[in-house]
């Protein structure tokens, strides 16, 4: 079980999601499964997954985090790096 930042990325147009889990597989299992229902909480992410479908995005650990406590300022680094709250 690997625990960190991961990326959901656009190749279309490198947009990108950045989100962080406990465990990143199991997450981005979770992912999936409800950008594949239409109910993915980031109406963004969701609207991208339908106009470009499964197959235009990639996903991407960043960074293993052997500290779960730190998780969140993790994140925090690679939400303002990547900008991905930027439209």
């Amino acid at each position: 079980m690997k625990s960190g930042i991961y990326l959901i990325k656009n190749i279309v147009n490198n947009k990108v999601y950045v989100g962080s889990a406990v465990n990143i597989a199991k997450r981005w299992r979770e992912h999936k499964r409800i950008l594949k229902k239409g109910k993915h909480h980031s109406s963004h992410l969701q609207l991208a997954w339908d106009k470009y479908g499964e197959q235009s995005f990639i996903f991407e650990i960043i960074e293993i985090v052997s500290n779960t406590e730190h998780l969140l300022a993790y994140e925090q680094v690679y939400l303002d790096y990547y900008k991905s709250h930027e439209r």
